[in-house]
Formats: C-alpha cells, sequence, structure tokens
C-alpha cells in the first residue's frame, strides 16, 4: 500500500509543482545522486529512502521518513556564500518538520561512495 503522507509535508499551494519538480529530477539525477541511490534504493537496515521527496517548499535529495533523516548531495555552486545562506534556510525548514539533515558534497559521493554509505549507517545506531 503506498504511504499517502507526502502531501501533508508540502507546501499545499506549491505541491502541484513541486510534485512536476521532483518527478524531473528522478529522471535527471546528478552522477553523485545516482551512485548513492545505489546503495540507499533497497532497504537500509530496514529502513526505505524516498528520491526527490518533497517537504514544505523544497524537494529533498532523499528522505526516509520512518527515520526522519533527509540527504542532501551538494553541487559546486554550494559553495557560494549565497547558496549557503539559502542551503542553512532550506536545513532549518526541514528540521521543523522533524528531518534531521545530513550534507554531503557530489565529489565526495561520486570519490568514496562507500565511505558516505558508512556515514549514513551510523545515523541508524544513534
Amino acid at each position: 500500500m503506498k504511504e499517502d503522507f507526502e502531501w501533508k509535508l508540502a507546501d499545499s499551494v506549491l505541491y502541484p509543482l513541486l510534485k512536476e519538480n521532483a518527478h524531473r529530477l528522478r529522471n535527471n539525477m546528478t552522477e553523485g545522486e545516482r551512485c548513492l541511490w545505489q546503495y540507499l534504493k533497497g532497504r537500509v537496515r530496514g529502513f526505505r529512502f524516498r528520491r526527490q521527496f518533497i517537504i514544505g517548499s523544497y524537494i529533498a535529495d532523499f528522505a526516509c521518513v520512518k527515520a526522519h533523516l533527509v540527504i542532501e548531495i551538494d553541487g559546486a555552486y554550494h559553495n557560494t556564500e549565497t547558496q549557503q545562506l539559502r542551503d542553512a534556510a532550506r536545513t532549518e525548514v526541514i528540521n521543523k518538520f522533524g528531518y534531521q539533515v545530513l550534507r554531503f558534497t557530489n565529489e565526495e559521493v561520486i570519490a568514496n561512495t562507500q565511505q558516505v554509505y558508512d556515514t549514513i549507517l551510523q545515523f541508524f545506531h544513534e
């Protein structure tokens, strides 16, 4: 049975646009997202991850609803001061929905996917 909670976390006014964008992003993942998805697409310690999950007015790269965990893969443009401020605001909003955010760089995921995955697994031991 498909869980019917996604719309409850989304901004109801923006939901149709966000849903369309999430679908587009799922079909056009970055290299880092594709690498990590190979590790997350099955169950991780009994937890299911979703790609391009809508929370508020944002689309998280990956989310585990049951564990209240969001994983973001940041490209090079996230290194700018302006984008870092936006990312901090985004994280704050996602935290208000009860999710913890783990961030990794695209390069980090591509170069060492196993280490990133091991870091994610540590979250489930806390």
